[in-house]
């Protein structure tokens, strides 16, 4: 497996791209009501972490975590489960 940045990009279908610019992010961010748990890498080559972030600050309540892994990429490669650790916390802390 080669990380995203030794490897050529993957193909999107015309319908996926689309689809895409019909989507309002940051409306949808503002009305988000649940817990929500963001993991981004910093060597994201696909998405930069400003996005993540500025969607983050969007969500109206304090229910929210974002974690920036230093060395993530897009996929977040990286093994899951201090990602899963992180979010159960989240959750745990939530149901307090």
């Amino acid at each position: 497996y080669l990380p995203s940045s030794e490897r050529p990009p993957d193909p999107l279908q015309q319908r996926v791209i689309d689809d895409a610019k019909s989507l309002d992010d940051w409306s949808l961010a503002a009305r988000l009501t649940m817990p929500v748990f963001m993991a981004h890498g910093h060597r994201d080559d696909i998405v930069s972490t400003s996005l993540s972030e500025r969607f983050f600050e969007a969500i109206p309540h304090n229910h929210k975590d974002l974690w920036l892994i230093p060395d993530g990429d897009h996929r977040l490669c990286e093994p899951i489960d201090p990602i899963l650790d992180r979010m159960e916390k989240l959750f745990a802390a939530v149901r307090e």
